[in-house]
């Protein structure tokens, strides 16, 4: 994995004066969307920009999202310098830096490296437009760190009886634990820094101030489990307000949907069956909202499934859906590259554990099709 410049940790916020210093580069007046760089003495590389009051829900700070290209007056072009470098990016391996800045926050969130997947065009309000599928990029090795910072706060919690912890206290608790797990590292604090933000944006841990308090929530996440649970006994609804929740409670939600929607299908993709694991363990799967949540689709387990990374991406760009028989539908789109290889799966059933506790319901598979023009 890419080195990161000294200084820059994923869920810190930056001042554009502190990116600029960071990277040794300048933006002008403001920041755009899509910055290449190629320094004279080192490798190509891209700052992406994206911010919520723009396009961007903050479901771009995780996973498989997509990412409008550069131009906002007439038709873009796959030729601008910004557009033709994450054209590049398909096939070429250089580091991409994402920022993401919430409307309720100064600064910019660095969400750590992103991997362009693919790019195609579409007519949006009369104009041609390029839209990129790109992916967060995690490493084996940050997944380990994730787990490993996890136990320490569940250790903590257990000795001391507190869900409460200052960042201080979880230095003192587990510096030296995490530096002999890890004795390459030389920057403890900082990782374990890291890692609790991802947590945060797991919906694992709170930041009570900004005074380095932190807080563990598996009692607000059994409560939204149950919550997520009765509606199993309940008619589906198609949509569901979401409009009331604070970011901290989506956060929740987010991660017990995930949590139930992955157990119900026993880490396997619902399209090829696959259940790859990384070296250490972890599912590829990704769980999925059938109807999906930009759309206001609800958090019930029954407008879930799980898929790997392809598949994921396939689905919710409309190149794949389902039957009420639960059979696959595939985009008649054979201009566009990526149809024969998906046309194989015409016709295939989706593939359930023999386990399986819930099954997608029509009332979602329906919606998705009509979302996607099936």
């Amino acid at each position: 994995m890419p080195t990161l410049p000294d200084g820059l940790t994923i869920g810190t916020r930056y001042t554009q004066e502190e990116i600029e210093d960071l990277f040794d580069t300048g933006f002008g007046y403001q920041i755009s969307g899509i910055n290449p760089r190629r320094p004279s003495d080192g490798e190509r590389y891209v700052l992406l920009f994206a911010n919520e009051d723009g396009p961007y829900s903050d479901a771009v700070t995780e996973g498989t999202f997509e990412y409008v290209g550069e131009g906002l007056q007439g038709d873009q072009s796959e030729k601008s310098s910004g557009n033709s470098t994450l054209i590049d990016a398909v096939d070429e391996d250089f580091s991409i830096h994402f920022f993401y800045q919430h409307s309720d926050a100064s600064g910019w969130e660095y969400q750590g490296l992103v991997d362009v997947l693919d790019w195609e065009w579409r007519v949006q309000k009369g104009r041609e437009i390029l839209v990129f599928t790109m992916a967060h990029r995690r490493s084996e090795h940050d997944v380990t760190w994730v787990d490993a910072v996890r136990a320490e706060l569940d250790r903590y919690r257990s000795e001391t009886g507190s869900r409460r912890v200052t960042l201080n206290e979880l230095y003192d608790f587990s510096e030296e634990t995490l530096a002999t797990q890890f004795p390459e590292n030389n920057s403890v604090r900082a990782k374990l820094r890291q890692q609790l933000q991802v947590l945060r944006d797991r919906g694992e841990v709170e930041f009570v101030d900004g005074a380095g308090e932190y807080r563990l929530i598996d009692e607000e996440k059994d409560e939204e489990r149950e919550q997520l649970q009765t509606k199993w006994d309940s008619p589906p609804m198609l949509t569901e307000d979401n409009d009331s929740f604070t970011e901290h409670r989506r956060r929740v939600r987010d991660t017990v949907f995930a949590e139930l929607v992955k157990e119900n299908y026993d880490d396997t993709c619902v399209v090829c069956g696959r259940s790859r694991e990384t070296p250490t363990g972890n599912p590829e799967v990704e769980a999925a909202h059938i109807y999906p949540r930009s759309e206001n689709g609800a958090d019930d387990p029954r407008n879930g499934v799980t898929l790997c990374k392809l598949h994921h991406w396939a689905f919710d760009s409309g190149w794949l859906s389902v039957t009420d028989e639960y059979e696959l539908l595939v985009k008649d789109a054979p201009e566009h590259e990526g149809y024969y290889e998906f046309k194989q799966l015409e016709g295939d059933e989706l593939v359930f554990p023999e386990n399986v506790n819930l099954l997608p319901d029509p009332l979602y598979l329906d919606a998705h099709r009509r979302l996607h023009g099936f």
